[in-house]
């Protein structure tokens, strides 16, 4: 009997233990060696996780064993995730090349591999600043410094998939088993600039809302100040508030390091002069927070730029490309004006559609721009031609009247210098003008062509200067990019030869000798304004003068013909 009893305590104690294992203890969390990371429950052992990115927040994976039972808040905790070893890899499609690592979940490098450097490498737009000051492309910053600095440091679990109809996609996940996750999401085009990026980050129940950054730094860029005025090596900030494109350089740091901007922004990004990084939030950033870190190398300070970007948003569009205008506008995002072309915009844009148009010909944007610069020039010739004959006529005639207006000059100039004697003088030298037929403003007259044509120059000055088209475009021997100076500073002397012979034609007939110095000067200070500016530029200049200098040429024989029927 006593056994019996003893037989049946023990079944009652093995079931109590059973049923309490069972329904009210939490189910073991397994876990890998060194910490490696656990699959889901919903994954099987083994399975292929890498095409499977839970939609659900973290919290939602709770094994089903848990389900049974109403959950606690403290219960709705996502398991530890988290990478066991530090890992990188590099992503491609047509048109870049990402390096991306999974300590931080970041984006090391991104490469486009249809245009160039200087060294003939594919261009590198991650700055060489990120990894110096350990804020790269599409990072994450918490309002907390130590759970951003965490972040940063941990090993997220990493995947790429390919999805069909020419995407990758790649994520990043970390959850550290207490209540914080993160993930970020990447899906690259084949065949397109533009990424989708969406970002989910959770304390608990809590969703967080952490600023985007890009930066620090972009592209090759020294973080000195651009070396002869290249300007090839500006990098700003850049965002669009209340339809206008709003620019931030180094100089709007001179007083504090950080510039806080409030919105709504439909985009921002940073910008050198060719390329640009933009992220365009699905609703608008409510808040940009733009900074200037200086890198102290070998005794000079190194000025970066970067910005984060702060809304309620997680979906997020990311263009990483050219400044090409009409591939940005054939987008339909709203970023293609980001391309300024100054003041003139439209005049600038259709020169660009009939110099394109020449291109195609041509093959070379060298010869291409002496074309459409002949072109502008006959297109403006009858005015110009009707003008400067003009003024040529006047310069000659005010030539031959100058003698005796010195001599009413020098009458006077023995008098007493009053008001009263000043008058006279004016008055007799008018009365010359009037006995001869000339009107002494006649030759301002000329000038009125010169001021037409303004548009067209500063729209063509525009087009070159910004045309990303012209980058690396090499024209002939030595230039082999019209978007950079000339090496050996020989087009801008020739254009300084070629402007000062169009001078000497010109200003062989005026006879005030002071007029006459001050446009011998004006070649040498082109001379010196152009020897830096874009080798495209001073070649448009320098045609434009060859065609000046002909056109000069023909003004003088007709005036000269007309002066000796006249006297004769």
């Amino acid at each position: 009997m006593d056994n019996k009893r003893y037989m049946l305590a023990l079944a009652l104690c093995m079931g109590v233990i059973i049923v309490w294992s069972y329904f009210v203890l939490p189910p073991p969390k397994p876990s890998g060696p060194g910490g490696a990371r656990v699959p889901p429950a919903t994954e099987a052992p083994g399975s292929d996780a890498k095409a499977t990115l839970p939609a659900q927040p973290a919290s939602a994976a709770e094994p089903s064993s848990v389900s049974e039972v109403p959950a606690k808040p403290s219960q709705s905790v996502a398991p530890r995730e988290e990478a066991q070893d530090e890992a990188q890899k590099t992503v491609e499609t047509s048109l870049y090349r990402i390096r991306i690592g999974n300590r931080g979940g970041r984006i090391l490098g991104w490469e486009l591999k249809t245009y160039l450097d200087d060294q003939g490498k594919p261009l590198q737009l991650v700055s060489i600043a990120s990894p110096k000051l350990q804020r790269f492309p599409l990072d994450l910053e918490f309002d907390d410094p130590k759970l951003s600095e965490r972040i940063r440091a941990s090993l997220f679990v990493l995947d790429v998939s390919q999805i069909g109809q020419g995407q990758t996609r790649v994520s990043f996940r970390y959850s550290d088993g207490s209540g914080t996750t993160v993930s970020k999401t990447l899906l690259l085009s084949e065949t397109s600039y533009v990424s989708q990026l969406e970002v989910q980050a959770r304390s608990g129940a809590e969703s967080l809302h952490p600023e985007l950054v890009w930066g620090a730094g972009f592209g090759p860029e020294t973080g000195l100040p651009p070396s002869s005025g290249d300007r090839n090596e500006i990098t700003r900030l850049v965002s669009f508030h209340e339809g206008k494109v709003v620019r931030a350089s180094r100089d709007d740091f001179k007083k504090t390091k950080v510039l806080d901007r409030t919105g709504p922004f439909l985009w921002a990004g940073i910008e050198d002069h060719y390329f640009a990084a933009l992220v365009l939030p699905s609703q608008g950033a409510e808040v940009l927070r733009l900074r200037m870190d200086p890198v102290i190398e070998e005794g000079r300070e190194k000025q970066f730029l970067s910005l984060a970007m702060r809304g309620p948003e997680t979906r997020y569009q990311v263009y990483v490309g050219p400044k090409d205008r009409e591939l940005m506008a054939s987008l339909s995002l709203g970023i293609e004006r980001i391309v300024d072309y100054g003041f003139f915009g439209s005049i600038a844009q259709a020169l660009f559609f009939l110099l394109r148009a020449i291109n195609r010909i041509t093959g070379n944007w060298g010869f291409s721009i002496i074309i459409l610069t002949f072109v502008i020039r006959l297109a403006f010739f009858p005015l110009t031609h009707k003008g400067s004959v003009s003024m040529r006529r006047t310069q000659e005639k005010m030539k031959k009247l100058q003698p005796r207006i010195e001599s009413v000059k020098k009458k006077y100039r023995s008098l007493k210098k009053d008001m009263a004697n000043r008058q006279k003088m004016n008055e007799e030298i008018m009365a010359l003008y009037g006995k001869e037929g000339m009107n002494p403003m006649a030759g301002l007259t000329g000038c009125l062509p010169l001021l037409l044509q303004l548009p067209i120059l500063w729209g063509f000055y525009n087009l070159l200067v910004n045309s990303i088209e012209l980058r690396h475009a090499p024209f002939l021997l030595w230039i082999s990019d019209l978007a950079k100076k000339d090496p050996y500073y020989v087009t801008p002397v020739i254009m300084g030869i070629t402007m000062l012979v169009q001078q000497t034609l010109t200003g062989s007939s005026i006879p005030d000798p002071m007029q006459r110095r001050i446009m011998m000067f004006m070649p040498l200070m082109f001379t010196w304004f152009f020897k830096d500016l874009p080798s495209g530029l001073v070649l448009y200049w320098l045609v434009n003068n060859i065609l000046g200098i002909g056109q000069q040429y023909l003004i003088n024989a007709q005036v000269a013909r007309e002066s000796s029927r006249s006297t004769g």
